[in-house]
């Protein structure tokens, strides 16, 4: 955190709640301050905030107790008023400690609307996450529920991403399939790799045991349906015989919301337990209408199609075919979507382990690019292919890059070797 950002966030207008108003009775407290020693006044001030249930009147006292320790007593506890710039940096962290004891203590009662004010304005909302472990999604269904809360706990936990796989859960028990995916879709992109595996599951459990329902319901109430295997957990044998289930442009979930899920879905390894969820929507996908069949972006433009191919690449099956596909895919595209085809191709081929096959392609085609959407000299260090970057950078006669291959090259080698002799 800069001194500037610090700075703007000791005002009041930042976000850090003013105070609670008139709290209980202060008069023992204003007592005991009167017969402290001087040097003592703010230690007792301190140690009796945290014995109450005062956060807000603790974070000022904290901040109080830090100037006089560093030597620049003031009245305004929460600035930088009368400290030296060569405190600046202490003070700083005690401004931070501060904030984060004080929104300890409120989530600590239960006030975690208080509690996030602190977090955000220091940059940390994550201090909340354990907080949130215990929150029940399904105590925010029905008419009864508190909407409050619930809004509050989908920011914290989606929006600002401390705890986005229950943010999901939160937003499908009390918002439903349509509002959650389109939440999920509008922040994928600032989801970490471990977060958009959780929220994927999430959302492949919930609409697969959606559609399993739905086609289970539609098999008991045909006059042909036949018998239903007790308690289905997969759609392949409702499916399967019934060509009647998919006739005349039916379909038995949204399918914007099934090609999102699915979409999404591709970002799980093959050994999860929502892995063959994915697989079986997208496999329904493909025996939808055409009509129903919307084309993706590149290299997904047959959306079921080539993510069925996708999905049994990463699981072990088919990967040649579907290596072929995709760089049919990649000739097919036009400029503006070329590389976005080759971007998948190379995540594919380095799930797959074809680290050499997946450098290379990247080096033909993306080896300028360095965006949030890929990196090639990220890629290149993440598979411990430096030289690629190098020989890359002489060739597009780059000679920063090129130093910085080596560079890193190096050190990476230094901090192996440290580590093994360890």
């Amino acid at each position: 955190m800069s001194e500037e950002s610090l700075r703007r966030a000791t005002r009041r207008e930042s976000g850090v709640p003013d105070k609670i108003g008139a709290m209980s009775d202060h008069a023992a407290l204003f007592a005991a301050l009167a017969d402290a020693p001087p040097d003592r006044v703010l230690d007792e001030l301190v140690e009796r905030l945290r014995a109450a249930d005062e956060p807000d009147l603790l974070f000022d006292a904290l901040l109080l107790k830090a100037k006089r320790d560093l030597g620049a007593p003031g009245v305004r506890p929460s600035t930088f008023d009368g400290v030296p710039e060569e405190q600046a940096e202490a003070f700083e962290k005690a401004y931070l400690a501060a904030a984060r004891e004080a929104a300890r203590r409120h989530a600590d009662a239960g006030r975690l609307d208080r509690a996030f004010d602190y977090a955000r304005t220091i940059g940390e909302p994550p201090l909340l996450r354990p907080y949130l472990e215990d929150v029940d999604p399904q105590s925010f269904v029905g008419p009864d529920a508190d909407e409050e809360r619930f809004e509050l706990l989908a920011s914290i936990a989606l929006e600002e991403g401390v705890h986005p796989e229950l943010g999901a859960r939160l937003m499908l028990a009390a918002r439903g399939t349509c509002n959650t995916v389109t939440a999920v879709d509008s922040l994928w992109p600032r989801f970490k790799p471990e977060e958009r595996t959780a929220v994927a599951a999430v959302l492949a459990d919930h609409l697969h045991g959606e559609l399993l329902a739905n086609v289970a319901a539609e098999i008991a109430a045909h006059p042909s349906g036949g018998k239903l295997p007790e308690n289905p957990t997969s759609l392949r044998p409702l499916l399967a015989g019934r060509p009647w289930l998919m006739a005349d442009t039916a379909y038995h979930t949204d399918v914007s919301h099934l090609q999102a899920v699915v979409r999404n879905g591709r970002e799980l390894p093959p050994e999860h337990p929502s892995f063959e969820k994915i697989v079986e929507l997208a496999e329904y996908g493909a025996k939808l209408d055409p009509t129903l069949q919307y084309p993706g972006r590149a290299p997904f433009t047959e959306f079921y199609p080539s993510h069925l191919r996708y999905l049994a690449a990463i699981s072990g099956r088919g990967r040649e075919e579907a290596f072929r596909y995709f760089e049919g895919r990649i000739d097919a595209a036009d400029d503006h979507d070329r590389p976005a085809a080759a971007i998948e191709l190379v995540h594919l081929l380095k799930r797959c382990g074809e680290v050499d096959r997946a450098v290379a392609l990247a080096r033909k085609e993306l080896r300028d690019r360095e965006d949030a959407l890929f990196s090639f000299a990220d890629l290149c260090r993440d598979v411990d292919r430096l030289d690629a970057l190098a020989d890359a950078a002489k060739e597009a006669d780059d000679p920063v890059r090129y130093a910085a291959a080596l560079f890193v090259k190096a050190e990476d080698g230094r901090r192996k070797a440290e580590g093994d002799g360890a």
